[in-house]
């Protein structure tokens, strides 16, 4: 099948987060008959694969997740049948990601029906588990490729990295996030006798305030300033005459190499202890990714060249966005992230143009030539 069919067929399969079995097991099978070795890599949230073919020294990486975000209501069609209509293709995971995985399986069939498999490694890795906990995923992979000591010399994951039009933009790294729960105790009592209450909302609106105005820092040649956001206040208090006795202030840190996540968390207990009056407080706090960037140039010159001879432009190289699971692989290997253009991702009738899944195929393809022509 080529990658239309293929991706209408992964589309076919109910891989809310954490994908099915069934998903895994019918890319396996596709795999090992096209000839690659696979392995079933089992964590909390169920498999993962791990796909490797060739005898080659160069070792090249896809990586890709098959769970999608929950479908929600008002599709024109079952989110999980795929539909072929306005010459594109409707479905969830079509463009998160779906439509990658498709691609580069197909990139990689085309390769190796007539490559010397002395001259070149590749693998795929397919996860299972990203859009939620992605924590049983990707990590599960790369655990199984540090015990096995199997080395890649570059790996691109799929994610969808372009804003408007293929060949836009490609990400060589991404911020760093990190969240506090910010829990600022007072004392309970009736709003009409305040002399008898500490109310922790007057704290934590100071607090909130002084989080908001912060300049963490200017930024650099390649990361946006870091950022933070207050993202809500919680008190658990439904009655309107009651003074809560304790608030939660919640924030949001998507950071860059200059900040760190002692610097951030002695950033933010400053500005508490600054405002917190007559109330006491605790900090937890969450370091999610941290920040990273590729900066292999060798490899950064296959994507744009690459790139370029598909689509006639260079790609700006960026770390914008959220996180992914290429931070998790940049702990051991080079990575960049290419895929396709991201306007509809997790949105409801999500959909993919098929010139844009034909136009990323034939971009893995040459990405995959020049790895292997590379010196």
């Amino acid at each position: 099948m080529d990658d239309i069919e293929l991706l209408k067929k992964l589309i076919s399969f109910n891989t809310v987060s954490p994908s099915s079995e069934d998903s895994i097991d019918f890319l396996k099978d596709y795999l090992e008959d096209l000839g690659f070795n696979c392995k079933k890599i089992e964590s909390k949230q169920g498999f993962n694969l791990y796909a490797e073919i060739g005898r080659g020294v160069k070792h090249l990486a896809f990586a890709g997740h098959m769970d999608v975000v929950p479908a929600g209501d008002g599709w024109i069609q079952s989110p999980f049948e795929a539909l072929e209509q306005d010459k594109s293709i409707i479905g969830r995971g079509a463009v998160d990601m779906k439509g990658a995985i498709a691609s580069f399986v197909s990139a990689a069939r085309e390769f190796i029906e007539d490559a010397d498999a002395t001259k070149y490694k590749m693998s795929l890795l397919i996860s299972n588990d990203e859009e939620i906990t992605n924590n049983y995923g990707t990590p599960a992979i790369l655990d199984y490729l540090a015990k096995s000591s199997i080395n890649i010399d570059l790996c691109i994951v799929g994610e969808p990295t372009n804003p408007n039009i293929m060949g836009e933009m490609a990400k060589i790294g991404r911020r760093g996030s990190a969240s506090f729960d910010i829990k600022i105790i007072g004392k309970q009592g009736h709003a009409a006798y305040p002399e008898n209450a500490i109310n922790p909302m007057a704290a934590s609106g100071k607090i909130a305030y002084e989080l908001s105005k912060l300049i963490l820092d200017n930024g650099d040649e390649n990361f946006s300033p870091s950022n933070l956001e207050v993202t809500s206040i919680e008190t658990g208090n439904e009655s309107r005459n009651t003074i809560p006795g304790s608030c939660t202030l919640k924030c949001n840190v998507r950071y860059n190499p200059q900040q760190s996540p002692e610097s951030l968390k002695n950033i933010v207990e400053k500005i508490v202890q600054d405002n917190i009056g007559n109330c006491k407080y605790s900090i937890e706090s969450l370091d999610s990714a941290r920040p990273f960037i590729t900066n292999n140039q060798a490899a950064i010159n296959v994507i744009n060249e690459a790139l370029f001879k598909v689509n006639g432009l260079y790609p700006k190289l960026s770390t914008t966005g959220g996180t992914s699971d290429a931070r998790f692989i940049a702990q051991h290997f080079p990575v960049i992230e290419y895929g396709l253009v991201n306007k509809t991702a997790h949105q409801v009738n999500e959909a993919t143009p098929i010139a844009d899944i034909k136009n990323l195929t034939e971009s893995y393809a040459e990405i995959i030539k020049r790895f292997y022509d590379m010196a």
